[in-house]
């Protein structure tokens, strides 16, 4: 076959072959037995072709070696001389060529190799590493065997050299080109003679143009890399070659390569490709010294590329569209459609059908490696959700549409399958009693797949129903059946053939919320349906984020009476029942594990009138015993912010009943129907019936309407310990008075802090803590712009974050407090006013002020004598160079209208320095 793309290196391909084509335009088609041409050209040349006196181009023509016009031309090419091949294609004429290797992938190209980028007017042969790390890359080196000789001129590197499938250098002004528009992460890999590999990646990776002599222009190395800090020594520095030595060294003759040299080098790829130990061998000092590597690549791909194992991770990236995605399923790569609007989304589409243009009768290997268009029809291969499944716990929601309209869905806690050597065998989990069909799935579970070239059903399913599923004898379920004849789920629809369906997952450990407290800590904010996890259980629950603070799971409402609960058996008040988007009890195993799983819960009751007036009462430390136990109802005080009387309490201890297991002293739910925690019989009646009247048996709270009935009532929980407060002096202020982790709420970023409530008056914010010779902050500038470190364990160092130190303190002002610790059990204390923290000068760049204020010792103050540092450097060399003896420094900060007793703020100084790693 010609390859025209093999000559898109250096030219155009139209000029490489030139128009041969162009003479045939608005020509009829001719065969032998209908010749439409003017030369009567069939005759004459052999061919079928759109002839007219009679050809510049005979692509139809035979195969030979004679010169002549019967043969395959090209006439613009190769003259009368025949093509060995040929191919013709065509692609729609708003086909964009991708511009590098990351773009191409999120164009749906999953597969490693070679293939073209459109480089300014250029298009050029790369190669595109869709893999690693999640794919992305485009690979400009590569050394591995010896085979090419990287000792080259000036214009060879330029220009590029070797071959793109094996040891090439891929050209500096391409590289230029390509990195000149946005910025890109760099990747170098590296492997060692001894099998061992590591990598490196570095931030904000470019070349400088060639009248800057191709000057490497690199960011911040990235911490998480193995490989050390072997490039940046080289930023910053042209390249050189032996014919045009930049460097300050001259040293490329000298060690025999070309590289970003200046006196000389700390890596050195380019080199002499050897086996043994010389600074001119392919080294990366910080690794492995001056011993040779076996091999190196290096490859760059947009900063912003997303790349995640399934849609949950990409959207954690912040990706929030319903599209088409690329994820990285183990060793490869996969098209996925990503659903990130159901349910909050997250879901990565597995499955769907819905008009019939793709067949799913189809064998073993295209059901291994899945087929289809992920925007349309499609199956994604059971090898990727294998590899899925196996590394991580997911759930399943299958969503139906039958073809008279009717619409529903079934959810399972569990879904997986397993390796091809176990026939990827089905491993479904727990119907959700959220769904709204049937289940007709789980008579599949631990069946292994099914085609028709595989079958392992007992009694020959594939062939008699079409399609790959986990046939047993033969099916409840079949979504992979003929269209409009086999898709099917019987407990929905009995046999009738549906018209939609699609299967989609997502992990277990979705948002990772055990509680709508959790949710909105973690910046959530519209109350609505979400799910949770309970020990082993999935749950879906209304979560009001609004009231009084928000952070309320709700687990009863009554509001029309359309959901009976008067008359509820005992199992169905252990598991819930009714629609949590309506009118529902959750389930008292549900509120059971919930309240006695470590954490004290708040219980709020809000109650509504037939005159639509809504009255509050809060209890703390509410929990449900175990159902050995009969759930019995655990209160602790009636909260003062409450504006209705108290009817719970004398329900507190008390056993719950049902109709069908009564466990009250008085026989309640015979003579007052209903299921509630009762004694003699009932101060308080909320799951009574619905409707209006006078009684004990109707929904009532005695200290606020008598036994008049209420028309709507709601309970609900939320942790004692959740807060909505910006700061820990507004903590403080509210109540909360023991020291510990809590979250702050601050212009709507939820930010995890430690708070210390009883040092000098309390509501400090722990910022810093650190020992003497750490290594924990042994990091890029980079990393001090997000936490790390332990904040939780009180001899662990740890660093809240310099964006998170900004969003608190932004438009308030703050005292800082730096606590010392000095050899022989001394201490020192400092305190400084109107502290702030500004990142809006750059990504290296603190402006920060403060003033100096009356401390434990005396008056201090810092001088200006500080750059080219981090917060966290600044003030641990500062305190270091006053006391010689520092141990371990604590900071803090506190808003200053919380200050408390006689501290006043004296002299105003300002620190408006750049600090920089």
């Amino acid at each position: 076959m010609v390859d025209a793309s093999k000559a898109f290196d250096k030219v155009n391909h139209s000029k490489l072959f030139g128009d041969a084509l162009g003479y045939h335009r608005d020509k009829p088609f001719s065969t032998r037995d209908k010749d439409s041409s003017r030369g009567r050209c069939t005759e004459r040349w052999q061919g079928a072709w759109w002839y007219d006196w009679c050809l510049n181009s005979n692509l139809n023509g035979q195969l030979g070696h004679n010169a002549n016009h019967s043969h395959v031309l090209w006439t613009s090419w190769t003259g009368m001389k025949p093509l060995k091949t040929v191919e013709m294609k065509i692609r729609p004429d708003h086909f964009k060529v991708a511009a590098d290797c990351g773009e191409m992938q999120v164009q749906g190209v999953t597969q490693s190799g070679i293939y073209l980028l459109n480089i300014g007017s250029q298009v050029v042969r790369v190669y595109c590493d869709l893999e690693t790390d999640g794919g992305g890359w485009t690979v400009f080196q590569r050394r591995k065997d010896g085979s090419v000789d990287f000792y080259r001129t000036w214009e060879q590197y330029k220009r590029g050299f070797g071959d793109v499938d094996a040891e090439f250098w891929f050209g500096n002004e391409y590289i230029h080109r390509m990195t000149r528009s946005k910025q890109y992460v760099l990747r170098v890999e590296l492997g060692s003679y001894n099998g061992q590999f590591r990598h490196a990646e570095y931030e904000q990776f470019s070349l400088d143009s060639e009248t800057n002599n191709y000057t490497l222009l690199l960011g911040a190395y990235i911490y998480t890399s193995n490989a050390g800090d072997a490039l940046s020594y080289h930023k910053g520095h042209p390249f050189s070659t032996f014919d045009h030595d930049k460097s300050r060294g001259s040293c490329t003759r000298k060690w025999h390569g070309a590289w970003w040299y200046d006196w000389c080098l700390n890596s050195h790829l380019n080199g002499v490709y050897k086996k043994g130990a010389s600074w001119s061998y392919v080294i990366w000092d910080r690794w492995m010294g001056f011993r040779s590597l076996k091999f190196s690549e290096m490859k760059f791909r947009p900063a912003n590329f997303k790349h995640g194992s399934d849609c949950t991770d990409l959207q954690s990236q912040g990706v929030t569209k319903d599209g088409v995605y690329i994820i990285y399923t183990g060793h490869t790569t996969a098209s996925v459609y990503c659903d990130m609007s159901t349910s909050l989304g997250g879901w990565t589409v597995i499955q769907r059908r819905q008009n019939g243009e793709t067949s799913f009768h189809r064998d073993w290997a295209h059901y291994k490696r899945g087929f289809g268009d992920a925007a349309s029809e499609f199956w994604l291969g059971n090898e990727h959700i294998s590899r899925m499944t196996t590394h991580s716990l997911y759930t399943l929601r299958v969503e139906l549409e039958a073809a008279d309209g009717g619409v529903g869905h079934a959810e399972y806690d569990r879904f997986a399958i397993g390796p091809e050597s176990a026939h990827y065998a089905l491993t479904l989990g727990i119907y959700l009693h959220t769904s709204t069909v049937a289940d007709s799935f789980s008579y599949h579970s631990g069946q292994p797949f099914s085609t028709w070239d595989n079958d392992f059903s007992e009694t020959g399913c594939t062939v008699k129903y079409t399609g790959g599923w986990w046939y047993d004898r033969c099916l409840e379920s079949n979504l992979h059946g003929q269209y409009q004849r086999d898709i099917v789920w019987t407990r929905w629809k009995g046999l009738q053939s549906l018209k939609v369906t699609t299967m989609k997952i997502r992990p277990v450990n979705f948002m990772k919320a055990t509680n709508c407290a959790d949710l909105q800590n973690k910046g959530i904010r519209e109350s609505g349906i979400y799910y949770l996890h309970t020990g082993h259980r999935i749950i879906h629950v209304y979560c009001d984020l609004n009231s009084s603070g928000g952070g309320w799971m709700i687990f009863q409402r009554r509001m029309t009476g359309d959901v009976p609960f008067h008359d509820v058996s005992w199992q169905r008040y252990k598991h819930g029942f009714g629609n949590v988007s309506h009118e529902y009890w959750l389930g008292n195993e549900v509120v059971h594990t919930i309240t006695t799983a470590g954490t004290d819960y708040l219980l709020r009751i809000e109650l509504t009138n037939a005159n639509g007036t809504t009255r509050v009462a809060e209890y703390s430390d509410f929990r449900l015993d175990s159902e050995k136990h009969h759930y019995a109802l655990q209160l602790g005080l009636f909260l003062s912010m409450s504006d209705v009387g108290d009817s719970l309490e004398y329900h507190h201890n008390k056993p719950f009943s049902t109709t069908d297991f009564d466990h009250s002293r008085g026989h309640c739910t015979s003579r007052n129907p209903g299921a509630w925690w009762f004694d003699w019989c009932a101060n308080s009646n909320l799951n009574g019936i619905y409707g209006p009247g006078l009684g004990y048996k109707y929904i009532m709270w005695d200290q606020w309407l008598g036994l008049k009935a209420l028309a709507g009532t709601k309970m609900m929980i939320r942790p004692v310990n959740f807060i909505s407060a910006p700061d820990c002096g507004r903590m403080q202020q509210q109540g909360i008075t023991t020291n510990g982790i809590y979250v702050l709420f601050v212009a709507g970023h939820s930010i995890s802090v430690h708070c210390d409530f009883t040092t000098s008056g309390g509501g400090w914010i722990l910022i810093e803590r650190r020992t003497k010779d750490s290594p924990t902050f042994d990091v890029p500038f980079s990393a001090y712009n997000h936490s790390f470190g332990d904040h939780s364990h009180p001899r662990m160092d740890f660093w809240l974050g310099s964006e998170q130190i900004q969003h608190i303190t932004r438009g308030r002002r703050f005292q800082i407090r730096f606590e010392m610790s000095l050899s022989g059990g001394l201490r020192k204390v400092v305190e400084f006013g109107g502290f702030t923290l500004d990142l809006t000068q750059g990504r290296e760049m603190i402006r920060m002020s403060m003033y100096s204020a009356y401390s434990s010792t005396g008056k201090e103050r810092f001088t200006s004598a500080f750059n080219r540092y981090s917060l966290p450097d600044l003030t641990w060399n500062y305190w270091l160079r006053q006391n010689n003896a520092l141990k371990n420094l604590l900071i803090k900060i506190r808003p200053m209208d919380f200050t408390p007793g006689s501290n006043r703020l004296k002299t105003q100084i300002t620190l408006n320095q750049c600090w920089k790693r």
